[in-house]
């Protein structure tokens, strides 16, 4: 599979464009922590994964803020932080009562934002040499 990042850019900033139309440029997240699985098991749909970790959202958040101070300091790493919070806002999007007119849907928003942080953080991962090539003959 093949990724257009310029596709993804304008997507991604097409997403939070709207969302911010609807819901305005701050979004409590009610939930901070989450169960974080390995990328060999997230990516295997062959076996069932161990939860063997827990991430916090927060802290998350706190860390890819830094990079607006100091951009050397990103690394493909962060696309995988950075889609654990588009995330979060996706699912807390998905079950939000919508207000909105009709022809804006936020359910259909959260799941594409839900959509576009899984293809970040799979691409995240294929940058950083997690993953390449085949996983259990899933290409990747």
């Amino acid at each position: 599979m093949i990724v257009n990042i310029n596709e993804i850019e304008k997507i991604t900033l097409l997403l939070l464009s709207k969302l911010k139309e609807s819901k305005g440029n701050e979004i409590e997240l009610k939930k901070d922590y989450y169960w974080d699985i390995s990328e060999d098991e997230l990516y295997n749909p062959y076996a069932t994964p161990k939860i063997d970790m827990l991430g916090q959202i927060s802290f998350d958040l706190e860390n890819v803020l830094k990079l607006l101070d100091e951009p050397d300091d990103a690394l493909p790493y962060h696309l995988k932080i950075l889609a654990i919070i588009l995330k979060a806002l996706s699912t807390e999007l998905i079950y939000f009562k919508c207000s909105c007119p009709e022809d804006v849907h936020t359910p259909k928003t959260a799941n594409h934002l839900n959509l576009v942080s899984l293809k970040l953080a799979m691409f995240g991962y294929q940058i950083s040499g997690k993953m390449n090539g085949e996983v259990n003959g899933l290409k990747v």
